[in-house]
């Protein structure tokens, strides 16, 4: 029926392509997991298809030893972890080794007998657009962090989740991540992002992503992310205003009048790394190349984070909400850019 159209409709803006979520992870797994691969090596084999099994335990082969050279790099302390849950823990991250990034300097010393660990100046890139090898560099590392606490340590089948989550965070396959993550948050953060994202989807449509690349070029900060609990308007007057909200940040020169990002130090937060070009960043640079900056408090914050696993050791950002009594208050976007500022 008409219902059923209409979820059909949605259900294919979210996952583009029907096929390439199970093609990807199935890529990344026969490299990341050999006891994946092998096994279905041997299927081939009996099957006739040895071409195919060939193929596996070539992948098997390869991708044990790129497991091995991820677990050394994770252990000096050059890869980025995953993006954290905690906004201020993510402030830290992104200023110094950000998620799933590579610290090449660090890299560097590393393989000269010196110390991997972050220092100021440091040269970082991505990892999510270096295909297979940024893939298993990044899963191996998350899933290191994830089994530090674990009495039997590293194990291989604690890949399997870390490359499913690595895959669902690939550009064509984040609307079904943060689809599953608003899914099972209800409301707060992850629901607003899902729903500013899918709503960008809608923008990029007629607005292509190349004017947002501009308009990210010609910025030289961050404006606040959309709280959709301050979004104007009921019904249809409201979502109309959110759309309004994701073209002021989409369009060149629509988002000066919009409250600033603030860090937990009530800094604003700059559109583009310092030290980079901002050209060359927003459009060509596919790796996202940055240099770590030189603030050796933050550097200090981050280390013992790293030390610790304890959040706590790092500042709490203000809230946008506050108690008085029986009454609870929020604060407008504007109002909250002040107060994070005044800390």
């Amino acid at each position: 029926g008409n219902k059923a159209g209409i979820a059909r409709l949605v259900g294919k803006t979210i996952i583009p392509y029907a096929k390439t979520p199970a093609n990807v992870i199935d890529e990344l797994v026969e490299f990341s997991l050999p006891l994946y691969s092998l096994p279905k090596a041997g299927y081939a084999a009996l099957a006739g298809d040895y071409r195919k099994a060939k193929i596996l335990v070539g992948k098997a082969l390869t991708g044990s030893t790129i497991i091995g050279v991820a677990k050394m790099l994770s252990d000096a302390g050059v890869i980025g972890g995953k993006p954290s849950d905690s906004e201020k823990t993510r402030d830290v991250q992104y200023q110094t080794l950000p998620p799933r990034t590579i610290n090449i300097t660090g890299l560097q010393r590393y393989a000269q007998g010196d110390s991997g660990e972050l220092q100021p100046g440091d040269r970082v890139i991505s990892l999510e657009k270096l295909g297979i090898v940024g893939g298993i560099l990044s899963t191996v590392n998350s899933a290191s962090e994830a089994t530090a606490t674990s009495e039997s340590g590293f194990e291989v089948m604690s890949l399997l989740p870390e490359t499913i989550s690595f895959a669902f965070n690939q550009s064509f396959l984040k609307g079904t991540n943060s689809l599953l993550s608003a899914m099972l948050d209800g409301e707060g953060a992850k629901l607003d992002k899902w729903i500013s994202d899918y709503y960008g989807v809608i923008a990029s449509i007629p607005f292509p992503n190349t004017l947002s690349a501009v308009s990210r070029s010609m910025r030289e900060t961050m404006p606040d992310k959309i709280q959709i609990k301050d979004v104007e308007g009921e019904g249809p007057d409201r979502y109309i205003n959110l759309f309004g909200e994701i073209l002021k940040r989409r369009l060149p020169g629509m988002d000066e009048d919009i409250a600033r990002r603030v860090d937990i130090w009530g800094r604003d937060v700059p559109q583009t790394p310092e030290g980079a070009d901002p050209v060359a960043y927003n459009f060509l640079d596919v790796t996202k190349g940055r240099e770590v900056a030189y603030d050796k408090i933050t550097i200090g914050v981050y280390r013992l984070f790293k030390e610790t696993e304890d959040g706590d050791v790092i500042p709490p950002k203000p809230g946008r909400n506050f108690t008085l009594g029986d009454a609870t208050y929020r604060l407008n976007p504007d109002l909250y850019e002040e107060y994070a500022r005044a800390r």
